[in-house]
């Protein structure tokens, strides 16, 4: 079935065999969706693998993710890393109980988690070891969160979008340009580091 939404018209698969038919069969023709305005605030959005559009580089980055990041193999070789942050994890809210300091267990979690991921793509800890840093990071996301579920009338009235009448753009362009700054500055050290290994290696020699 269709809805007419403001002057845009969205198609529902109201069946699994319809959503089969779109996802699986015709996947190509359905790839190229629209982004919402709380997205496209991004820097860079058509470079994301979530937004970009489903091009050759496209596919590049997704086969990178599938066959060198996430993959079975890879993920089992870090399993001694997951058990490495969880006794961290562990041994954080023991040295905070024998303090009887009061822990927030969500923001720690999400610490974890947090790190787990980053090890997985930046091979470091977005996270200090004191979970003092993953405050910041969990505000930006649930910022950038509350406002992509905010209904913004210029995703359903493009001709409005140049207006951003609620100002939902320019409220979370904030939170991904800090975003981007914290990825941009692991980037550079790991960059870095990769050259400085170089250099050592080819003075060794």
């Amino acid at each position: 079935m269709s809805l007419r939404f403001g002057s845009v018209t969205v198609t529902v698969a109201s069946s699994p065999t319809t959503a089969q038919e779109i996802l699986q069969k015709n996947d190509q023709s359905f790839t190229n969706r629209p982004i919402p305005e709380s997205v496209a605030a991004q820097p860079n959005v058509n470079d994301t693998l979530a937004w970009a559009p489903a091009d050759s580089r496209w596919r590049n980055r997704r086969r990178i993710c599938t066959t060198q990041i996430f993959t079975s193999q890879r993920l089992d070789l870090l399993q001694h890393l997951r058990h490495r942050k969880v006794e961290e994890l562990v041994q954080h809210l023991h040295k905070k109980a024998a303090k009887k300091i009061t822990v927030d267990i969500g923001e720690l979690a999400f610490a974890t988690m947090l790190n787990l991921v980053s090890n997985t793509v930046f091979s470091e800890d977005l996270v200090d070891s004191e979970f003092e840093s993953a405050g910041e990071f969990k505000e930006l996301v649930w910022r950038i969160m509350e406002d992509a579920g905010k209904v913004n009338v210029s995703d359903y009235f493009p001709v409005l979008k140049r207006f951003d009448l609620q100002g939902v753009k320019r409220h979370v362009k904030v939170s991904y340009e800090r975003l981007h700054e914290i990825f941009d500055k692991m980037i550079k050290k790991r960059v870095e580091d990769r050259d400085n290994l170089k250099v050592l290696k080819a003075s060794s020699h």
